[in-house]
């Protein structure tokens, strides 16, 4: 089932890129509250579109339900795929992904090697049900991280640093040698 990512991160990412709507959301879901020009469905399967967008949200499928009714994985690792190279090539010139705390997935180490910066969420996130749009479900069992590309750290780091710690990856000449 759907969850729905909670409005303190969404808006904090409206406020990064300092819009009112997102351009694309690839892994959207009907009713969704998030303001966005352009969405794809799990019905739409965004992943069979081109993706370019000035400024792009996602909160990927952590994994998906297969025909035969079991719990398919591997559905992230398309979708962040999917992201760094359309941001590689320059379809996408900003971008927001919000994905559990796990970094033992390559998708993980491929967002790490991408992103201009991160913000490690303070709390527990809870997550809304489109079964019960009324009642949040308990704090995810994870932890969580919005992954920020763009050239703006400094917009991340004002709109996200209310929820976290806001780091980057140290590469090598960062320290002018």
């Amino acid at each position: 089932p759907e969850h729905y990512t909670p409005e303190a991160i969404w808006r904090a990412g409206l406020e990064c890129f300092g819009v009112d709507e997102f351009d694309l959301d690839p892994a959207s879901y009907h009713g969704s509250p998030i303001p966005c020009k352009r969405i794809y469905t799990r019905e739409d399967d965004g992943l069979r579109f081109e993706w370019e967008a000035e400024t792009l949200w996602s909160n990927f499928p952590y994994s998906d339900i297969g025909p035969d009714g079991k719990r398919v994985y591997g559905v992230m690792s398309r979708f962040v795929t999917r992201l760094v190279d359309a941001y590689d090539a320059g379809q996408v010139k900003k971008a927001l992904t919000l994905v559990k705390s796990d970094c033992r997935p390559e998708w993980f180490h491929k967002l790490l090697d991408t992103a201009t910066a991160f913000c490690m969420i303070r709390k527990a996130l809870k997550f809304g049900r489109p079964d019960d749009a009324e009642k949040e479900n308990g704090g995810s069992f994870f932890g969580s991280i919005v992954f920020y590309l763009g050239p703006d750290v400094e917009a991340f780091y004002h709109a996200f640093s209310p929820l976290g710690a806001i780091c980057q990856t140290i590469e090598p000449g960062m320290f002018g040698e």
